[in-house]
């Protein structure tokens, strides 16, 4: 299995066009995630020491660090999905020659899919903080930064929906039982999250254009499945 890296932005678009199993969508949701984190990285430096700023600096520095240790995390997650769903097609590729190939086959295709939704939940975690974070800040950060948070939000929110197909997709592969159910339960509770805390975002905002209402809708029915 290779250690999949990618050292630009312009690197990890063309792995992800390429046709190949990895880099995909759980892939592609952290890196968003991990860009709306910057954004709002950004949006706590301009906003730091202004006199029009409602946020006090202590604040803003605290949501800085927030920020930082959310980007630097989901950018990980980026090449840590793409390594678990590695692993299932090495999974696949095993001999199935007879009974005991394929039960070895069987067991490590099983353990592979389950650890295959370890980063997108985390991925969905991450992008529910950011988002959390996002409307603490509505409002209360540079306005001139308004547009660039209401866009940061809308890319968490992204991160998350990706995050929680990308899981719902792998659960509907795995036979039914209390572990898929509560991963379902997860899904449903970090996209619940995830779409409150865009709209208190977006009702914080001094800027609704930058924050435009979510409607509802989206990857819940395929977590519901």
């Amino acid at each position: 299995m290779r250690e999949p890296t990618y050292p630009t932005v312009g690197a990890f678009t063309a792995d992800l066009a390429a046709g190949t199993p990895v880099p995909a969508g759980g892939s592609a949701s952290a890196l968003t995630g991990s860009v709306a984190a910057a954004l709002m990285a950004m949006v706590c430096r301009v906003s730091l020491g202004r006199d029009d700023v409602v946020a006090k600096d202590e604040e803003l520095r605290e949501a800085l660090e927030q920020s930082e240790r959310l980007r630097c995390r989901l950018l990980e997650l980026v090449a840590e999905d793409a390594l678990a769903f590695e692993a299932i097609t090495d999974a696949m590729a095993m001999p199935e020659d007879d009974d005991d190939q394929r039960a070895a086959r069987g067991e490590a295709l099983m353990r592979a899919m389950w650890h295959a939704t370890a980063p997108a939940l985390e991925t969905l975690a991450a992008a529910q903080e950011a988002l959390a974070l996002a409307a603490s800040l509505a409002g209360r950060a540079s306005p001139e930064a308004a547009s660039d948070l209401g866009v940061a939000v809308q890319l968490a929110l992204a991160a998350a929906e990706g995050a929680a197909l990308t899981v719902a997709a792998n659960l509907s592969t795995l036979p039914p039982g209390a572990d898929v159910d509560s991963s379902r339960r997860r899904i449903r509770a970090g996209i619940e999250a995830a779409r409150a805390f865009t709209a208190a975002a977006a009702a914080a905002s001094s800027d609704t254009h930058a924050l435009p209402q979510q409607e509802t809708g989206g990857p819940q029915a395929a977590a519901d499945g």
